[in-house]
């Protein structure tokens, strides 16, 4: 096995990327915002729905537009009746005395 420090050192040692290189070892054309919001429409995701996502964006590979495009595909699949929600869990805006596992320093 290799140790944390290999692993770093290996990373770091690495040539840098071009995003035309990430692009084209996806395999695939580049997602747009119009591909994304005719392949959610395709999997039936519809006007005036409810609709809850929870995604990993890095799981789609590169998006021409980020962020932004994946979500203004959804908005745009839902119409202007429909509602998107997504969850915005962060550790920073939580109450640590209410920690349980592991359980916060009692010092915090």
């Amino acid at each position: 096995a290799e140790s944390s420090a290999g692993a770093g050192r290996r990373l770091r040692d690495r040539e840098p990327v071009s995003e035309q290189d990430a692009i084209a070892a996806q395999g695939t054309a580049p997602f747009t915002e119009q591909s994304l919001a005719e392949d959610l429409r395709a999997l039936g995701v519809g006007r005036e729905m409810v609709v809850l996502v929870h995604s990993s964006l890095s799981a789609l590979g590169w998006v021409c537009g980020g962020p932004v495009a994946v979500v203004r595909a959804l908005l745009w699949a839902l119409g202007a009746d429909g509602t998107l929600v997504m969850p915005a869990h962060s550790g920073g805006l939580s109450d640590p005395s209410l920690w349980r596992s592991p359980p916060a320093p009692a010092a915090w």
